[in-house]
């Protein structure tokens, strides 16, 4: 479950006040590290700990990794342009987080699914 914060805890704010928060200076991980994205959600995790507790992270990446992925995929296919039109309506109304739309053709649609290599480019 991910934790919804609507506003910093007390005194959270008075404590970051006039101290820098630099990626490289803050906690280090234990181990090595795939991306940046693990970086950054690894860093954030350590810091908000205090307030949140420990927060599992799960990159859209990892999704394949999980018992129930197969039935997502089956249920992508059993309605492909359904899939297609929930995504695309929340690419449109998340504007500015900038996802490209998925094509959706007579004969065809194309689904949230990419098989993409490591360090290079999708």
């Amino acid at each position: 479950m991910i934790p919804h914060i609507s506003r910093p805890p007390p005194r959270s704010a008075e404590g970051l006040r006039g101290r820098p928060l630099a990626l490289d200076s803050g906690p280090r991980p234990r181990s090595p590290t795939r991306s940046l994205a693990e970086q950054v959600g690894l860093w954030t995790g350590a810091v908000m700990r205090p307030w949140t507790g420990p927060l599992a992270l799960l990159f859209a990446t990892q999704l394949n990794l999980l018992r129930s992925f197969d039935g997502l995929v089956q249920r992508m296919l059993d309605d492909a342009r359904g899939c297609v039109a929930a995504y695309n309506r929340a690419a449109a109304r998340y504007a500015e987080a900038r996802v490209a739309s998925l094509a959706e053709f007579p004969d065809r649609v194309e689904l949230p699914l990419w098989a993409l290599g490591w360090q290079q480019p999708g």
